[in-house]
């Protein structure tokens, strides 16, 4: 039960709660051994975050040990407590070395520092099953990580070497809603549709750029994708992406390429025969979709015509 007890206790941050936990229990759990990382990690100390690290590891790896060489899906569990223990060194490590200044060298540091960190937990997040079960424990951990040192600047601002001012903390906000958006997608593949709704309202509140097209496929999931288009139209334009009713991706960055290109592999089965293009000359409206989708009316309807 103490595994419990703690691991609910980190998740809403009450970390009074945690650390009278730990020094309550002798077990020896994977629970126990990453709350005792947590609160490491807490401390700012370099030499008790080392200890604590090198101690969790022996007592993750345990089962892999015990299981041999063909054991992975016994061990996998253990497996992914390893891959969580290696994902809070990395956050850990960025934030860490994250620069104060925001000018010249220092901006170009944090951008690096950022992308890097950023590459890293998507590819690892990537290599990992693609259960709700799997990936929402590995996206929680970075939830409680970033709040973590977030909580540490607050308390701790000139506490250890290389830490960064408060100013600094809305550089990570960008990484936290992103985790929100993930746990939103893989929550609505499982079709968990509440959980999927709360994940995208805190990708919302986090500033998570483009939340609004995972709000839109979770509308769409749910049946309705004409109310799916006309939220996603609206959002495009509050937020500029489109200024008339033809999208053009001719003059985009990469990121708002990539977005409207999901738009067009999302929702073009819900418009036949109606499809986006790259160039503005054949561009298509969202406003033309969404009529064609007023013409077809039913099902059979649809296929009565064609």
């Amino acid at each position: 039960m103490a595994g419990f007890s703690v691991e609910s206790a980190w998740m809403v941050g009450a970390w009074d709660d945690v650390e009278k936990l730990v020094e309550q229990t002798k077990a020896q759990s994977a629970s126990v051994a990453m709350a005792r990382l947590l609160l490491a990690m807490r401390s700012g100390q370099t030499s008790a975050i080392a200890d604590t690290l090198s101690a969790a590891r022996s007592i993750l790896g345990l089962p892999i040990t015990a299981s041999g060489a063909k054991g992975y899906r016994r061990s996998y569990d253990a497996v992914l407590d390893l891959h969580l223990t290696h994902e809070l060194e990395i956050i850990h490590d960025a934030m860490t070395r994250f620069p104060t200044s925001s000018q010249g060298t220092g901006q170009k540091m944090r951008r690096k520092i950022l992308s890097d960190m950023s590459t890293a937990l998507a590819s690892r997040l990537e290599s990992s099953l693609p259960t709700l079960r799997t990936r929402e424990p590995i996206l929680s951990m970075r939830r409680t990580a970033f709040a973590l040192r977030l909580v540490e600047r607050t308390h701790f601002p000139y506490h250890g070497s290389g830490l960064n001012n408060i100013s600094s903390r809305n550089a990570f906000t960008g990484e936290v809603g992103r985790s929100w958006l993930a746990s939103a997608k893989i929550a609505r593949k499982a079709g968990q549709w509440q959980t999927a709704y709360s994940a995208v309202l805190q990708a919302q509140q986090n500033s998570a750029r483009f939340s609004f097209m995972e709000s839109a496929k979770l509308v769409k999931a749910s049946g309705e994708p004409l109310r799916a288009l006309q939220e996603l139209e609206n959002s495009m334009r509050l937020l500029g992406l489109i200024e008339t009713d033809v999208i053009d991706l001719t003059d985009d960055d990469e990121e708002t390429k990539r977005l409207k290109a999901k738009v067009s592999s999302n929702f073009s089965e819900n418009a036949p025969g109606q499809t986006f293009h790259t160039g503005s000359s054949s561009s298509c409206s969202l406003d033309e979709r969404i009529g064609s989708i007023r013409d077809c009316g039913s099902d059979e309807s649809f296929h009565g015509r064609y």
